[in-house]
């Protein structure tokens, strides 16, 4: 089974880049997100589809659960539950139920993330 995955991505801003093009309103300092659309196979982690994509992901321990640099924010939909090493990792800190690794991460349904 296939699913939707739409990820939005802070843009890189660079020294020169003008604020007015990467914030709605100088009295607004959210930046705008890039959103890019993939499909991933139900079988597959959420960071293989992402890097197979070519979406710029950290992933410094290669997918094996021990930095955190593959996390993501789930804004809609649903990934399957934690499996043991994603909840070892995040048993000693405090995260939110939306924060996952993708490295550990199967999704059930479309989702919509986010990559900071």
């Amino acid at each position: 089974m296939e699913f939707k995955v739409t990820v939005q991505i802070k843009p890189l801003i660079s020294a020169e880049s003008s604020t007015q093009s990467i914030f709605k309103s100088e009295s607004d300092f959210d930046p705008i997100f890039l959103e890019k659309e993939v499909t991933i196979s139900s079988q597959q982690t959420l960071l293989s589809a992402l890097l197979e994509n070519k979406i710029k992901i950290d992933s410094s321990c290669g997918g094996h659960a021990t930095c955190g640099t593959c996390r993501i924010f789930l804004l809609k939909g649903e990934i399957k539950n934690r499996n043991e090493q994603e909840l070892e990792f995040f048993s000693d800190r405090q995260m939110e139920d939306f924060e996952r690794l993708s490295c550990q991460s199967y999704v059930k349904s479309d989702i919509l993330i986010r990559i900071n």
